[in-house]
């Protein structure tokens, strides 16, 4: 895999992970879990775009 897409990836998943664990989000388990939901998605989204090339 090439550099650029491996940083474009982080660059999409770190603001999903790093908002879930920030301190606005602490405590509230339902934003956490939906943020980490979109995470799963998004993940799943660009695995079968990447499967399909």
């Amino acid at each position: 895999m090439s550099n650029v897409y491996v940083r474009t990836l982080e660059r999409m998943y770190k603001p999903l992970v790093d908002i879930a664990n920030s301190d606005r989000v602490a405590g509230n388990e339902q934003a956490q879990f939906e943020i980490m939901q979109a995470y799963e998605l998004l993940d799943r989204a660009t695995t079968r775009l990447i499967v399909r090339r």
